[in-house]
């Protein structure tokens, strides 16, 4: 290995080591944020700079709404889907490969 691709990995893990601390630190002060603002409360230190506590979003739970829906409205929100898991458990396996693409790009990981 040159020393060239040495220091670039050198210079991928500190900055990985870094981020990764400036994340659990931003956690930490979000969550300090959230125990002294109310939900839908913004504060400005400067126009346009400032945090707003955003309420957590709604998700649609199918376990929930098979239990208060009808059986006729359940019904109607059915549709059948592929599943990838059960693909790759039935198929062959150069079939099932050939029925996936790839996605994304390569990646750097630490090791």
């Amino acid at each position: 290995m040159n020393a060239d691709l040495e220091q670039l990995i050198a210079d991928y893990l500190e900055r990985k080591e870094a981020k990764e601390k400036l994340e659990r630190d931003i956690s930490d002060i979000s969550e300090q944020i959230l125990s002294r603002m109310a939900e839908g409360e913004s504060a400005e230190i400067a126009p346009g700079q400032g945090v707003r506590i955003q309420r957590p979003s709604r998700k649609f739970d199918p376990a929930v709404a098979q239990q208060i829906l009808t059986g006729e409205q359940w019904a109607a929100i059915l549709v059948p889907v592929p599943n990838s898991q059960r693909a790759k458990d039935i198929l062959p396996g150069a079939l099932y490969e050939q029925c996936t693409r790839l996605s994304g790009q390569p990646t750097v990981r630490a090791i």
